[in-house]
């Protein structure tokens, strides 16, 4: 294999230099053409990104129901002591990108289930996160 140099002089696969030859690069996107065609191609498969997530969204909506539920009833255990969002996907064995959907739910201000305190606990990979309570805590009921 050949390839390109730092400085322009052409190298095999170890790094040895060939006499006389020169090669550049290709472009990243050599197979679509014109630039202007790959940036299409991107802006093309982020549209198709939205469109997949909006139907795996409506596809799993009815699910939607029984796992906010089971995050409700995960964090009125907890008590005062709450639960991260990590804590409450590692509890129920979901992804935590699905407890944070039914946690944005919960915390829907037209019916707030749950409250965000100031607390913050580590995650399993050390990052801070916010821990949940339920309300009935937070109100004292």
């Amino acid at each position: 294999m050949v390839c390109a140099g730092l400085c322009g002089v052409a190298v095999d696969a170890v790094g040895s230099k060939l006499a006389g030859e020169t090669m550049t690069q290709p472009m990243l996107f050599d197979e679509l053409g014109e630039p202007e065609l790959a940036v299409q191609a991107v802006a093309v498969q982020a549209g198709a990104g939205r469109a997949n997530r909006n139907e795996v969204h409506r596809e799993t909506k009815p699910t939607h129901s029984g796992q906010r539920l089971r995050v409700l009833k995960h964090i009125e255990r907890m008590a005062t002591a709450g639960a991260t969002r990590d804590e409450i996907a590692d509890a129920l064995n979901l992804p935590v990108s699905t407890v944070c959907g039914r946690v944005s739910e919960l915390l829907d201000p037209r019916w707030p289930d749950v409250a965000e305190t100031n607390q913050r606990r580590l995650t399993r990979y050390g990052k801070s996160a916010v821990v949940v309570v339920s309300a009935k805590h937070v109100l004292g009921s």
